[in-house]
């Protein structure tokens, strides 16, 4: 399964911002796998919106 990386990292900074922005937060990661998504939504969900932004960016 392959999947366009600029196309997750675009999706994921909307989803990151507009937490910002309404003071709710959910993520959405499209990966190769159901494990590798989960672990990447954890992550950015743990490190909070400033920091899940910054993480996403890289």
């Amino acid at each position: 399964m392959s999947f366009d990386c600029n196309r997750l990292r675009l999706r994921l900074m909307a989803v990151l911002e507009a937490a910002l922005v309404i003071g709710r937060a959910s993520v959405t990661v499209v990966a190769a796998s159901s494990m590798i998504a989960d672990v990447w939504a954890t992550a950015l969900m743990v490190q909070g919106s400033l920091a899940g932004v910054e993480l996403a960016r890289r």
